[in-house]
């Protein structure tokens, strides 16, 4: 009778044990995560600041491949800012499947050999006072993001 007695406690005290460390996971996961910062409310802004472009994109047929990207920066041959790079990550991630170049640098390092036939302009802090030579204008958003064609070359 003692052991059915011991056993009996001990499955009530691996009872308790499991029900105080579940709850203690609990509270600890929700004292962590109380500490988290807010989520990146800027990438649903990019995506809907991207889908126009996107739209034009696969209307003209190129439905992936090299883009160029250049901020006003790139158009001065000024270093760029930490702002222009989460530009540039912010839109690589909205664009899949199309690879965004900077120069002839993708997001992830891979190196392009030939000359993109579409470029887009994030001018984040403020429309360029002259638009790239060799480049068309195709779509404006209004707040800084345009889409470029390049001239055929003669």
């Amino acid at each position: 009778m003692t052991a059915l007695m011991i056993r009996s406690v001990l499955l009530w005290l691996v009872g308790a044990f499991l029900v105080v460390s579940t709850y203690w996971n609990i509270w600890s996961f929700h004292r962590h995560a109380a500490d988290l910062p807010p989520r990146n409310s800027e990438m649903p802004a990019q995506e809907a600041r991207y889908a126009s472009l996107q739209q034009i994109l696969v209307a003209a047929g190129y439905r992936n491949g090299n883009i160029g990207f250049v901020t006003n920066r790139d158009l001065k041959s000024e270093r760029n800012t930490g702002e222009d790079d989460k530009r540039w990550g912010q839109a690589q991630f909205v664009l899949v499947p199309w690879i965004l170049l900077r120069g002839t640098r993708s997001v992830s390092g891979y190196a392009a050999k030939t000359t993109p036939p579409f470029v887009i302009g994030d001018f984040w802090d403020n429309p360029p006072a002259d638009l790239p030579q060799g480049l068309v204008k195709l779509y404006d958003s209004g707040d800084g993001l345009i889409l470029f064609k390049r001239k055929p070359s003669e």
